[in-house]
């Protein structure tokens, strides 16, 4: 299995006995230690020449998956450096600076678990509705607001997972002197963004921020 920038995460061979033209195997992957991110799945088969077919090589058969791995509830114990930086958009400046000097999985993991353990609102119940509604606005951010990069990058999907769901958008798709615009309205926190699509491509972009606290 490869990451999206081709680095090999995790491999391993098996031989199969071939039975008649079709030979049906399941392959079953461990996959509990990824993060975040884009991946491919690469299935390479190597079938042995036919008895009698003295010098010739075996058939090498490839093919591949592409496939995401989003912060949801399914992925929330897993505290990758990634997962991590998404905490940064919630986080307090003394937090973002101590996730900057964590080292080592069990480092992360802990500084995870302490983290959410203090926005729980119901400590005496196994949820917690803060962390979970936190991960479903990144993995809303990650389907609607993907464009060659992870939706949780974006300016639109950075807003969305500190603000949530605006109270108004308007779109502005057909401006003869200036960019598609969408501007989202936050009521009750007296926010306005407005993003631009510079390119066409569907990439906003924040342009321009407006409100009674610091831009995020």
């Amino acid at each position: 299995m490869l990451s999206d920038q081709g680095e090999r995460i995790s491999g391993g061979d098996t031989t199969f006995a071939r039975r008649g033209q079709r030979t049906p195997f399941l392959i079953r992957p461990r996959l509990t230690t990824i993060g975040v991110g884009s991946y491919r799945f690469q299935v390479e088969m190597a079938l042995p020449a036919q008895p009698g077919s003295k010098g010739k090589k075996p058939t090498i058969i490839r093919k591949d998956k592409t496939f995401d791995v989003d912060q949801s509830r399914v992925t929330l114990g897993f505290a990758s450096p990634q997962s991590l930086d998404v905490l940064k958009y919630i986080a307090s400046q003394s937090e973002i600076t101590e996730i900057g000097r964590l080292e080592g999985e069990e480092a992360r993991k802990s500084y995870w678990e302490a983290f959410w353990r203090r926005r729980d609102p119901s400590p005496d119940t196994p949820e917690n509705e803060v962390r979970d509604e936190f991960y479903q606005r990144v993995q809303y951010a990650n389907q609607h607001f993907s464009t060659g990069t992870q939706g949780w990058k974006t300016d639109m999907g950075r807003i969305y997972i500190t603000y949530g769901r605006p109270d108004e958008v308007v779109r502005n798709p057909f401006n003869f002197d200036r960019p598609p615009e969408e501007i989202w309205y936050y009521y009750r926190e007296h926010r306005t963004f407005i993003f631009v699509d510079r390119d066409g491509f569907g990439r906003f972009e924040l342009a321009t921020s407006r409100g009674d606290t610091t831009e995020p």
